[in-house]
This record gives structure tokens, C-alpha cells and sequence, in this order.
């Protein structure tokens, strides 16, 4: 019962998991990285912050090695497809705070990255009147 109660809060936690159109991103671009000389595979950035409700795509533009996008840390359970089946970008959308950690399941040593999921700040109170 532990196990499903952790897989719900984590299922919770990710909103949304679809493919997109480049030009709907509304956060921020991860970009799967390939080296083809050596192993030095990457996400770049390989850390993004997001609001609550925010989203981050990963996308796939000019690769030639497969790539996905594999949850590493408790609080989520993300394993999308492969790149190369489709080569579309992978947007997913995250409602609760929290440190998101992911890899490439096919390049874990080196495709390593982080989501931090925060709520804003309030805004500032308006101004005492005279």
C-alpha cells in the first residue's frame, strides 16, 4: 500500500506528459546533447527551475543517438520513449514543489539533470497612501 500511496503523490506531482510542438513551449528548453567522439552525452542546461504549474520540455533537435527522459528520483515515475521512434520533444508539466532528478536511461552516467519545482514569491503590497 506504501508503494502505491508514493506512486500517486508522485503521479500528482507530474500533470501531464505529451508531446509538443517546439512553439508552444511555455518554460524552459532542455536539449539532449550527443557527443559521437566521446562519452560525454549531456542535457544542456542540465538544470532548470519552474513555478508550480510550470512546465519543461526536452527536446531532440539534430540527434543521432536514441534518448528519453527517465525519472531518478522518488517523488516522480517518468520513463518516455525513445527519441529516435519519433524525435519529437517531450513537455511535462509539474504541481507540486519539490527537486525533480532525471537521466537518458540510455547515457546515465553522463545525461544527469535536475527540475527544482518552487512556488513564487507573493507580490509586493501596494504602497501605504499618504
Amino acid at each position: 500500500m506504501r508503494r502505491q500511496s508514493a506512486l500517486g503523490s508522485g503521479l500528482a506531482a507530474l500533470i501531464a506528459l505529451a508531446a509538443a510542438p517546439a512553439a508552444s513551449a511555455q518554460g524552459p528548453v532542455i536539449q539532449a546533447v550527443d557527443d559521437l567522439a566521446g562519452p560525454n552525452n549531456r542535457w544542456e542546461p542540465s538544470a532548470v527551475t519552474v513555478n508550480v504549474g510550470g512546465t519543461v520540455t526536452w527536446r531532440y533537435d539534430g540527434m543521432l543517438l536514441a534518448h528519453n527522459v527517465k525519472s531518478t528520483s522518488a517523488n516522480w515515475d517518468v520513463d518516455t520513449p525513445t527519441s529516435t521512434q519519433d524525435g519529437r520533444p517531450v513537455t511535462l508539466s509539474f504541481s507540486a514543489e519539490g527537486t525533480y532528478d532525471f537521466v537518458c536511461k540510455f547515457h546515465a552516467d553522463t545525461m544527469k539533470g535536475t527540475v527544482t519545482v518552487g512556488t513564487p514569491p507573493p507580490p509586493p503590497p501596494p504602497p501605504l497612501s499618504e
